[in-house]
């Protein structure tokens, strides 16, 4: 038997959410409360039946409580609802008697709804579906998404571009312009050749058309904006794929050097300072990608910023833990410290 399918019949309560509208084949139905081993006992239960040749919800049937029943090898679940109501709305052809929103109420103590479970068969569990995380792609798909995003991305541009070129009238202003050879007058403005009326047409006109070609821009600046956001996207996803196997390496050259420098054990210093140094590449990290979704730095920079920050940091170290030398000298920053205070306080036992 298909695994969905078996998953239906042996908790089929498991995609019924308390409180919420749950989409179980051609029903939704909402539950106040489920109880039962298996989830199967259901109160306060309304459901929302769906009629495929009209789009809406014009029946709904409310019930005190329900039971989820299923038989082995069976493809379908049975949904047995006890003292509920059944409303459906009337269709009138009528615009009037419509606008009255006549509906039929029946009461009922036992009725049963068959689910049907064989669509649950169709679908293959091996299926490749197209998927909307850029993280769940491979590698040949980053690269073949990323291609196909630049190439769209520039070429909407262009069609944008071209677009408001030829709205201007630019493109057609001179052909077939004729030189006139007569006497001209000398003007301040074009506008002089035309009436007060017209020119007031004329410049309403332009100004709708500036306006309206502002909107435009602003719109399909919203638009790129989110066009080049995902494009970012996908080449971070990319480099990830690259910079976590770097960073394992890079990461090693910081923790192992560093428990030979501190020499401690137990969940004291060493803990913290692995902590701070881990959420101090984490935090580094989502800040260049924040700043490259939104194009402020190139995504190959903000994929490998953190990495890039704990390799010198890793050599240090690791030069550090080679040569036998400490993190960093405690005592010169503690004993100037104590001996002040050792002073000041001999000086105050001597005054008194």
């Amino acid at each position: 038997l298909n695994l969905r399918r078996n998953i239906a019949q042996l908790k089929p309560a498991i995609v019924i959410a308390e409180g919420q509208f749950s989409e179980v084949g051609d029903i939704t139905i909402k539950v106040g409360k489920k109880s039962g081993d298996r989830g199967q006992y259901l109160d306060d239960v309304i459901i929302h039946k769906k009629n495929p040749l009209r789009t809406g919800n014009f029946t709904v049937i409310k019930a005190n409580d329900g039971e989820l029943t299923s038989v082995e090898g069976s493809n379908s679940l049975s949904l047995i609802l006890n003292d509920g109501n059944y409303y459906d709305e009337i269709q009138q052809r009528d615009q009037k008697k419509q606008m009255k929103k006549p509906f039929a109420k029946s009461y009922f103590e036992e009725y049963i709804i068959n689910v049907d479970l064989s669509e649950f068969n169709n679908i293959d569990l091996e299926e490749e579906r197209e998927v909307s995380n850029e993280k769940m792609y491979r590698i040949n798909e980053l690269l073949y998404e990323i291609d196909s995003l630049s190439k769209n991305y520039s070429e909407d541009i262009i069609k944008f571009s071209e677009g408001i070129y030829l709205r201007t009238g630019l493109s057609t202003l001179n052909s077939g312009y004729i030189a006139d050879t007569t006497d001209k007058k000398n003007l301040n403005s074009i506008l002089e050749l035309y009436t007060t009326q017209e020119q007031a047409q004329i410049l309403e006109i332009s100004v709708n058309s500036i306006s309206g070609n502002i909107q435009s821009i602003e719109a399909k600046k919203t638009d790129n904006q989110q066009k080049n956001k995902r494009l970012n996207k996908f080449e971070m996803a990319l480099h990830d794929k690259y910079v976590i196997a770097f960073a394992c390496i890079i990461l090693f050259f910081v923790g192992a050097p560093l428990g030979a420098i501190i020499r401690k054990g137990g969940m004291g210093l060493p803990m913290v300072v692995a902590i701070a140094i881990f959420l101090a590449y984490h935090f580094i990290g989502i800040f260049a990608k924040n700043s490259a979704e939104n194009g402020q730095i190139s995504p190959f920079l903000a994929s490998w910023f953190s990495t890039f920050i704990m390799l010198p940091i890793g050599i240090w170290l690791t030069y550090r833990a080679t040569t036998d030398q400490g993190f960093f000298n405690i005592d010169g920053i503690t004993l100037p410290i104590t001996n002040f205070f050792k002073k000041l306080f001999k000086i105050k036992d001597t005054e008194i």
